[in-house]
């Protein structure tokens, strides 16, 4: 899990319970997990899992120093193939930001935009 190297021991516990979810998620065989290594060292890593025929990607991730070398595109074709073989024909999905080098991969392995995702955050009362 590279999610949260640098994270602050707050965002370390959110972290921890979210990837807990994610691995009884892929014990009750509702997805799968999927990671890429070099010199025995995690640099790439990413979840799918699939409910009522939608396959969604979770926490698609290359670390920084391994960027642009392949590692992440070979993730997401092994596991929409996996996920085609366990579960047949479904619906995949992942969310991106407009004009990012993400969006320019996924459109690459023929993902087009079909949807806007719009969200808004309520910052925290500063605690002076």
């Amino acid at each position: 899990m590279m999610l949260g190297e640098n994270a602050n021991l707050a965002d370390r516990e959110l972290i921890s319970k979210r990837f807990q979810r994610f691995r009884q998620l892929v014990s009750a065989g509702n997805g799968f997990w999927f990671g890429a290594f070099s010199d025995g060292q995690l640099v790439a890593d990413l979840g799918i899992f699939v409910f009522d025929g939608v396959a969604r990607f979770q926490q698609i991730e290359t670390h920084p120093h391994f960027r642009r070398r392949g590692y992440c595109t070979q993730l997401l074709i092994a596991a929409i193939q996996q996920v085609r073989r366990a579960f047949g024909h479904v619906r995949i999905v992942l969310e991106a930001e407009a004009d990012s080098d993400a969006l320019a991969l996924y459109r690459k392995l023929g993902f087009e935009p079909t949807e806007t995702l719009i969200s808004a955050l309520k910052p925290p009362k500063s605690p002076i």
